[in-house]
């Protein structure tokens, strides 16, 4: 890979950001996980932006589906299709 192609880290934490972590933490490295848990560990990290606006003790599932539907326009392909390695099972 071109290392001029690489692109720094981002120092505002983006969804795609949040969407790797979550899936780190969450085991994802070693074992299939079940979409929910990794909403809830995604939710854990930025309750503030994956809340429900009226219940913010509550994930919204909705925006817990967006940050994996985050497109990869150098590939063309949506980070559902990147996380095969993560192992990710809906």
């Amino acid at each position: 890979m071109n290392s001029e192609a690489i692109k720094p880290p981002s120092i505002v934490h983006n969804n795609s950001d949040l969407s790797v972590y979550a899936c780190y933490l969450a085991g994802g490295y070693e074992r299939w996980l079940d979409v929910e848990e990794l909403y809830l560990k995604a939710f854990e990290l930025a309750p503030a932006r994956l809340s429900w606006r009226t219940r913010p003790d509550l994930p919204d599932y909705k925006k817990c589906n967006r940050i994996f539907e985050v497109s990869d326009p150098t590939r063309g392909k949506n980070l559902h299709q990147l996380f095969s390695s993560c192992l990710i099972r809906a």
